[in-house]
């Protein structure tokens, strides 16, 4: 029976490791990492929990060099706008235990292969904050060799230079002006009706124990 038990503890282990890639690294990140330059994307920065408890109310993000017409878009609840060099939504708030994504469009520029960095500070109630703003070396990493605050990073995948200054127009943002088909409800929760990984997590643990029982029981007949 130990044994039995054993081998189904493992595949139960490396379902939940599978099932939950980014639970034990929830950091700030952004989507794509990977982008031409010269062209418009849509990006979207994605936050995966609080700040020690304490919910999210404030995402800032800091424009890199060679970015041009970065304007955020609009988010279900928050405010939104855009400054010479900064990102803002402010809003919510965004649970502890929630993930929500913060889109925004940009042009980036450069040379294939280059890394553009997003320096992010996440705000939460309570006046916490957590600043995603570590980029390579060996400072500000754990003892396993990861960040603790890593910030987002693009790779290029084509080269080009910057738009013209006429273009930049679009970069100055007020709060709630993003056109109308960019509005998106992007906030989401664990509790919007998909299938998180904690959802999965918990049916193959009650299938897993089910299992167990009737095995059990089995035992005890032949027994």
């Amino acid at each position: 029976m130990r044994k039995f038990l054993i081998a189904l503890i493992a595949p139960i282990t490396f379902l939940v490791a599978f099932a939950l890639p980014g639970f034990a690294q929830a950091h700030v990140e952004i989507g794509p990492v990977k982008a031409p330059a010269a062209k418009p994307v849509k990006f979207t920065f994605t936050v995966g929990h609080g700040c020690d408890g304490a919910a999210t109310n404030r995402l800032v993000a800091q424009i890199p060099e060679g970015v041009t017409a970065a304007r955020p878009l609009r988010v279900d609840g928050w405010k939104t706008r855009s400054t010479g060099d900064k990102l803002v939504w402010s809003g919510g708030p965004l649970g502890d235990h929630d993930h929500g994504e913060f889109p925004f469009k940009a042009t980036l520029a450069g040379e294939r292969g280059d890394k553009i960095v997003f320096k992010v500070i996440q705000g939460c109630e309570g006046g916490a904050e957590t600043a995603w703003i570590q980029v390579g070396g060996k400072a500000g990493q754990s003892d396993d060799g990861e960040h603790d605050a890593p910030a987002p990073v693009v790779t290029l995948t084509t080269s080009g230079d910057v738009l013209d200054a006429a273009d930049d127009s679009a970069a100055a943002v007020p709060d709630e002006a993003a056109p109308a088909d960019d509005a998106e409800t992007t906030s989401k929760s664990d509790d919007d009706g998909g299938i998180s990984p904690m959802r999965i997590v918990g049916l193959v643990l009650i299938v897993a124990a089910a299992t167990a029982y009737i095995v059990m029981r089995r035992n005890r007949r032949k027994g």
